[in-house]
Order: structure tokens, then sequence, then C-alpha cells
């Protein structure tokens, strides 16, 4: 994921008052370029790869988040795996893909669990 992907929204406008998008524009490429191992594009608690639910924890508390919302945003992302699932099923990308991306959903998903080593 890239800056480029989230966009400022101002509430309202003249008044300096803004929010963040939603996402958009994304790809997996790591279901296209095997050869690249990382995760994401900018670092996330030092780090590209092999991140783990702890490191999001550490990013949501250097932004003053507090713990329980982060932890709550955390369960939900865990909780739609089904619904990711099934969005990459009807997707129209070829077979292999489908395989692959629901293989790195699953593995992702489960390095956010409670208790995975870290």
């Amino acid at each position: 994921m890239h800056l480029k992907n989230f966009s400022l929204i101002e509430k309202e406008i003249g008044k300096e008052n803004f929010h963040l998008s939603e996402a958009y524009d994304m790809l997996c490429t790591n279901i296209i370029i095997k050869e690249d191992k990382e995760e994401i594009a900018l670092t996330l608690n030092g780090k590209k790869k092999n991140l783990h639910r702890n490191d999001f924890l550490l990013f949501a508390a250097s932004c003053n988040l507090n713990k329980k919302a982060a932890i709550n945003l955390i369960e939900k992302v865990i909780s739609l795996q089904e619904t990711y699932i099934m969005m990459v099923k009807e997707s129209y990308i070829d077979k292999k893909m489908k395989e692959d991306l629901m293989d790195l959903i699953i593995r992702r998903i489960d390095r956010l669990r409670p208790n995975k080593k870290l």
C-alpha cells in the first residue's frame, strides 16, 4: 500500500477540517510478483513484512489511538475473513491467482489473531 491509496477529504469547504478517505486503487502485487517479499510499501514498526498483531498495536499507540479501539479494529478485520474470501471467489482473476490470494488472506489474518508468536 502506498500513500497514493489514501486522500484527505475536507468535511466542509474552507473549514480545514479533514478526515482520511477509505483506501482505494489497491492491488496485491505479491500474487503477481512472487520475488517481491515486502508486504507493504511503507514501514510499519520498522518492518515491511511479517507483520503481526503487535506491530499494528504499537503503531496505534504511536498515533495515540486507544488500545481498545485498535483491538476492535483488528478484530473487525479478522471477523471479515470469510467476506474477503467470498470477494476473491467472485472476482474475475484467474483460478491460480484466486487460490494464491485466498491463501495470502488466510495467512495474514492468522497473524492478527491474539497469542500468535512474534
